[in-house]
């Protein structure tokens, strides 16, 4: 379960992953005047920003920003595409990832899909963790010094 977890895990990283680094292009990458400050190592630290959803679908897809505003009453936009919005990419790119883990987090404390068969290693190993339950005493030890 641990590998499938790890792989749902970087398929969800994937959109935060791909907002971070256009964003970290913009900041450092974008001009040739960019690039040589890098390459210098001199970094402009007030130059970097996280975008906005908006800013983003504005700048990349204004045609499918048309079509959802033509598609969804007013009423739906103002309460939740414009708020939407508003919020850094990177934060609502990381909102999958954390519901997986919080359901991961329910699912293995209740013990149930996938955790369903889990024990817990004090009942796999028994009452505790020493050697010395499961080795039975057959006889006085003979040691002999030669």
């Amino acid at each position: 379960m641990n590998g499938k977890l790890l792989l749902f895990t970087f398929i969800l990283l994937i959109p935060a992953l791909s907002v971070l680094g256009h964003d970290l292009y913009m900041a450092y990458g974008a001009d040739e005047e960019k690039i040589e400050k890098l390459k210098d190592l001199e970094f402009d630290h007030g130059v970097f920003h996280l975008s906005d959803i908006g800013r983003l679908w504005i700048a990349y897809a204004p045609d499918s920003l048309n079509d959802v505003r033509r598609s969804v009453s007013l009423s739906t936009w103002q309460n939740f595409v414009a708020p939407l919005m508003e919020q850094t990419a990177l934060l609502v790119a990381l909102v999958p990832v954390i519901l997986m883990y919080f359901l991961v987090a329910i699912f293995w404390l209740l013990r149930i899909g996938p955790y369903a068969g889990v024990k817990n290693m004090k009942t796999k190993a028994g009452n505790d963790f020493s050697v010395y339950d499961k080795h039975e005493k057959k006889g006085k030890v003979k040691y002999g010094r030669k």
